[in-house]
């Protein structure tokens, strides 16, 4: 099963007060290091939409969460009844960490748990 992750990220600099919605990882099994804790992730496993919402995520990013979900089930021909969960970091369900792998090394370093 391909499962899709989006980052809604409040913009800086530039974009300050901006927010940005973009493709972070398409996969089978998505490495949990993607799932940063200052943002809000949308993960589409085919046939559920969760929210993951990151303990620093700004008040911005967490109310803007379901409307991009929403926008995403329209603007990627979703069913508009498929389910959407909203996850808090760390109350994470053994459902919803299925879909996720061991956490990645970037190329040079090393994951250290």
């Amino acid at each position: 099963m391909t499962r899709v992750l989006y980052r809604l990220h409040e913009g800086m600099g530039l974009n300050a007060g901006g927010m940005s919605f973009s493709k972070k990882y398409e996969g089978n099994k998505i490495p949990k290091n993607n799932l940063l804790s200052n943002d809000v992730f949308v993960l589409d496993n085919g046939f559920h939409i969760y929210i993951w919402v990151g303990a620093g995520a700004s008040d911005k990013e967490k109310a803007n969460s379901f409307p991009y979900a929403h926008k995403y089930l329209k603007d990627h021909k979703r069913p508009e009844i498929m389910p959407i969960t909203r996850v808090v970091e760390g109350t994470e369900s053994a459902k919803f960490l299925e879909h996720f792998g061991p956490a990645v090394a970037p190329k040079g370093c090393c994951i250290i748990s």
